[in-house]
């Protein structure tokens, strides 16, 4: 099961009536994402789909499939989504493989200290 809000369910409606049809050619396949054999989209695959966006858009090439992965775990995090729900989101068989996105940045760190140490009220 995955999640999906309505912008994600539009553009998905969009490939199943516009794109996807043409990657079967014909062909059967129960996998939503295809390449362009009309396959499963492997892992490799959405590596490399990721890494020409990436170029395309002149980011930079520290940007990948994984990096997107971790940062929108991070994001769910730090907008409160439980350590339980980001294990389901992610697949993990382990909540402790999840707990690497519980690390604080030293941002976070800074607003903590700023929002509720006592020394940090003493001007109010």
């Amino acid at each position: 099961m995955v999640p999906l809000g309505q912008v994600a369910c539009k553009k998905v409606t969009i490939y199943l009536d516009a794109v996807r049809p043409s990657l079967l050619k014909g062909q059967e396949c129960s996998a939503l994402f295809l390449n362009r054999f009309g396959e499963r989209l492997s892992g490799e695959g959405v590596y490399q789909v990721v890494k020409k966006a990436v170029a395309q858009a002149r980011l930079s090439p520290k940007i990948t499939s994984h990096s997107l992965r971790h940062a929108a775990a991070t994001h769910m995090m730090k907008n409160g989504a439980s350590l339980r729900h980001l294990q389901e989101f992610l697949g993990h068989a382990s909540v402790e493989t999840t707990q690497v996105y519980t690390r604080i940045t030293i941002t976070d760190l800074k607003e903590a200290h700023a929002k509720y140490h006592p020394r940090e009220k003493e001007g109010d």
